[in-house]
């Protein structure tokens, strides 16, 4: 019954007019290139940030290969596929993904059902809301990770209630899979769900899951062409690091650059005359500056980069729907740049704006929570809120642009969370009170 009525709530959202979804950011090719699928109106739709391209064509003016992997790709292959004995033509609607992300959602939810009504009830209403919804018609990379979280939580839950089995093992691991290679910036995480995953089944077939998990992080680090690290590890660099720094010229030095880098300090990649539009240009920087030395300056000034955590809670965090981006087609009769309603995004949004200590303070409260019950449930959510306090940290200190949009699954976990505190309070209530 759970996941009827989410269907129905979901499909609404997702499919009737005006249809929820997100503008591109210049993202969707790196997904839609390798199937030569791009806006029906032209390149210029997808560069128009008020409003997102819901029809899609088939042609080479859009075959692309970005050298970029995601699991975004298989969901977008399947939505293809599905589609064709229902389209004319070259033609695609972006529904199609959205209906596969959907039910990959729905299948997380009829799993969790089983374990608990309530809460599938709750989370149907949490990500209902359109800052979490509005992804799954979209490509972005994102999209995989949000169905690859719900689906890995449901597996790691009834895994928790149940106990071992193979199949339930083997449904973590695909799970676990695809939020590993939906983004590079989610591939670390592979390393603490196969801990995780040890920790909970403690069985030889638990370990070589976990083996494999972590085997599948090492090609999906290197994955992305190094003009494009070099661009992250630019943005980290010149607009994280040195800007408001009393020496910068010492931070360069210690990340083994020099005073003719000193001009880019306060640049970011579209910064007019950043040298990141050389390719090759990037390509050197990586090289000069691998990303294992700026996790090292992060550990060697541990002061400055609490302090760039604390800084970006304080300012973007609370940004759970992307400023500038429209979630309404064109032709919807939606104005310019329209946002749909948060029910619930909003209230999120409101406390971690004007009480951000809220946030570190609630993954403390997990963590108390699995000490004081020992419970698995209340270890997997304590799990689970410190691997949003990961995300959280990679988001920040790996990038430094688009902080808030990278900061999408970090507050997915959070939700997660907060389902299984809400759901703990509820059945509290259902005992005190008399039947």
């Amino acid at each position: 019954m759970v996941v009827a009525v989410a269907a129905v709530f979901f499909g609404w959202r997702l499919f009737a007019p005006p249809a929820i979804g997100i503008a591109d950011n210049g993202d969707f090719p790196k997904v839609t290139g390798p199937f030569w699928i791009g806006p029906a109106e032209g390149r210029a739709a997808a560069e128009d940030h008020n409003y997102y391209p819901l029809k899609y064509v088939q042609s080479t003016n859009y075959i692309w290969n970005s050298g970029v992997y995601s699991a975004e790709e298989l969901y977008t292959w399947l939505a293809f596929r599905i589609s064709r004995p229902f389209s004319r033509g070259s033609e695609f609607d972006i529904r199609w993904v959205g209906l596969v992300q959907m039910c990959a959602l729905l299948l997380a939810l009829w799993w969790v059902a089983r374990v608990s009504t309530s809460a599938a009830c709750i989370a149907v209403f949490l990500f209902g809301d359109a800052a979490y919804l509005a992804y799954c018609n979209t490509f972005y990379m994102d999209a995989a990770g949000f169905a690859a979280l719900t689906l890995l939580t449901a597996a790691a839950v009834n895994i928790a209630v149940f106990g071992y089995s193979r199949w339930r093992l083997l449904a973590l691991t695909a799970a676990a899979l695809l939020y590993v290679t939906a983004k590079i910036q989610h591939a670390p995480m592979g390393i603490a769900v196969a801990v995780l995953m040890v920790l909970m089944l403690r069985t030889k077939w638990a370990a070589a899951a976990a083996a494999v998990i972590v085997l599948a992080v090492i090609p999906m680090m290197h994955s992305a062409p190094q003009a494009w690290r070099g661009e992250a590890l630019f943005d980290a660099v010149f607009y994280g690091i040195t800007p408001g720094s009393p020496t910068p010229l010492a931070d360069l030095k210690e990340l083994g650059l020099g005073e003719a880098e000193l001009p880019y300090v306060g640049m970011h990649v579209y910064s007019p005359g950043a040298p990141t539009d050389s390719a090759e240009w990037s390509r050197r920087f990586v090289e000069r500056v691998p990303y294992w030395k700026v996790a090292r300056f992060y550990a060697m000034h541990p002061a400055r980069t609490l302090g760039r955590l604390w800084y970006n809670l304080y300012t973007v965090a609370w940004e759970l729907q992307e400023p500038g981006m429209g979630n309404y087609p064109r032709h919807s009769g939606m104005p310019p740049g329209a946002k749909a309603p948060g029910y619930w995004s909003g209230i999120r949004s409101w406390v971690l704006r004007h009480a951000p200590l809220t946030a570190p303070l609630w993954v403390l409260g997990c963590v108390a929570w699995a000490l004081r019950s020992r419970s698995r449930l209340a270890w997997l959510c304590a799990a689970l809120a410190l691997m949003s306090v990961a995300e959280f940290c990679i988001a920040c200190l790996g990038d430094a642009v688009e902080t808030n949009r990278h900061l999408f699954l970090y507050h997915v976990l959070t939700e997660i969370t907060i389902c299984f505190a809400l759901t703990r309070l509820l059945a509290a209530v259902r005992r005190w009170v008399p039947a």
